[in-house]
């Protein structure tokens, strides 16, 4: 009996490594599974910041235009002045630059948007796996 006792204690344990090895697999699964999740938030977040700073400078790009036409800067007010020209055309230089390093900014902030949008697509694959992965180890 001594041998058949020992069997039993011996596949007892197994048993029991075997439901350890899972429950570890499970809450390390869970911890991945929280950690992207996380990022997946924290992605969103920079992405809505990069979406306000857009139109932010959007709108500040529709003003720049509005007044950069011609009738605009025919218009303005250069009381006193004995050179209107010359203040006409440093306005338009002026806007004219302010126009480009809007552009400039609005270019990476869509690259910035680009890589985000990139980034948020691989944390929500890897989301779905950890997911099944789960799902999956939770299984009897």
């Amino acid at each position: 009996g001594n041998i058949k006792r020992l069997t039993s204690d011996v596949e007892r344990l197994r048993r029991k490594v075997a439901e350890l090895e899972k429950t570890c697999e499970i809450s390390s699964l869970r911890d991945r599974l929280t950690k992207e999740e996380q990022r997946g938030e924290d992605l969103q977040r920079q992405l809505i910041g990069v979406g306000e700073k857009e139109s932010g400078l959007q709108s500040r790009m529709d003003q720049v235009d509005e007044q950069l036409k011609p009738e605009n800067l025919d218009r303005l007010q250069v009381y006193g002045s004995t050179r209107p020209e010359q203040i006409r055309e440093s306005t338009r230089n002026r806007l004219t630059n302010e126009k480009q390093r809007i552009q400039t900014q609005l270019d990476q902030l869509q690259q910035s948007k680009t890589r985000l949008q990139n980034s948020l697509n691989v944390t929500d694959m890897v989301v779905q796996r950890l997911r099944l992965q789960l799902q999956n180890a939770a299984r009897p």
